[in-house]
């Protein structure tokens, strides 16, 4: 079954769910997503940068470091298996 909130305009991929994932597809799964995030979140520090608009630029320098926080805690569980 397909989940997806952003409409037809978002740039959000849809995403199915399908409970035959096993759990370490799913966990693999998050991390290509919070990379991808963490990417597209450092695109928009730097287009923020470039417009001179430094509040934006913070923002999402904020929410950068948070999403690499929990990327950092999602590969330590990986790699500890």
């Amino acid at each position: 079954m397909p989940l997806c909130g952003c409409g037809d305009t978002g740039t959000t991929p849809e995403v199915h769910f399908d409970l035959r994932r096993t759990p370490g597809s799913i966990e693999h799964g998050y991390h290509r997503d919070l990379a991808d995030f963490g990417a597209k979140a450092r695109k928009a520090i730097d287009e923020a940068t470039r417009l001179g608009d430094a509040d934006t630029a913070d923002l999402f320098t904020g929410i950068s470091r948070e999403n690499d926080k929990y990327l950092w805690f999602l590969e330590a569980h990986l790699h500890g298996r």
